[in-house]
């Protein structure tokens, strides 16, 4: 089954005990202290999933605006980033700079930030829907299953909030660093880009995978952010 690692909105201050219940009763999981209990699940009221989903939204940060992606319309590197992409056909249902400017007005421009540990380089960013910069392929990391273990590796499937992401994601950064210690592929730990030519026998790009995977964990917890597996 394929996945993508998305960051999670943040909880608006003051509201993080809400955000944490949210999440719990959308996963479909009991909140911790919860005395709803199995019968009372079973009989009881149903929850209406999709006021669940606004609340949640209402009360999350997402993360293009947590971390200042600029927008279209209002932001020169934005308006600049569009005019470059117009420029060099990429926007081809455009017929013109002005058109492109005028319909993309209000987009958050995550492309025209510069590269960082929370835009990996392991991405299906705009393949499809509901995937950008800043989303991890999850899917790379059984190729690491060799060094990872289970438990690691199926936490990737599962919605993980913050000070979960953050514990992971040193986990994984522990288990890369033990793997290329034993290969001799060090040299490729904290680098954006491994080097050498991607192949999945290559011990470099599966510590490179790993080590990518912690450190974009890693940049985001230490930003408030969890993750939604996606999938």
């Amino acid at each position: 089954m394929g996945l993508d690692m998305n960051p999670m909105g943040k909880p608006l201050e003051g509201h993080e005990d809400e955000f944490r219940d949210l999440l719990s009763r959308l996963d479909g999981k009991t909140p911790e202290g919860s005395e709803k209990g199995f019968l009372g699940r079973l009989f009881g009221k149903a929850e209406n999933r999709d006021e669940l989903v606004a609340r949640f939204q209402e009360i999350s940060v997402p993360p293009f605006a947590s971390i200042g992606a600029p927008i279209v319309g209002q932001d020169a590197a934005a308006d600049d980033w569009v005019r470059s992409t117009f420029a060099d056909g990429r926007i081809p249902s455009m017929q013109s700079e002005t058109e492109a400017l005028e319909k993309m007005a209000g987009y958050c421009a995550l492309q025209a930030m510069p590269e960082c540990d929370g835009f990996p380089v392991y991405t299906h960013a705009y393949q499809y829907d509901g995937v950008d910069r800043t989303s991890f392929r999850g899917s790379f990391l059984p190729l690491c299953s060799a060094f990872l273990d289970d438990e690691l590796v199926n936490a990737a499937w599962t919605n993980m909030l913050a000070n979960d992401l953050a514990r992971w994601g040193r986990d994984m950064s522990d288990a890369a660093r033990k793997f290329a210690e034993g290969a001799g592929v060090t040299h490729v730990l904290g680098r954006r880009h491994a080097q050498e030519e991607f192949s999945e026998d290559d011990p470099a790009t599966l510590a490179h995978i790993a080590d990518s995977a912690a450190r974009w964990a890693l940049w985001w917890s230490d930003r408030g952010h969890g993750s939604e597996a996606y999938f």
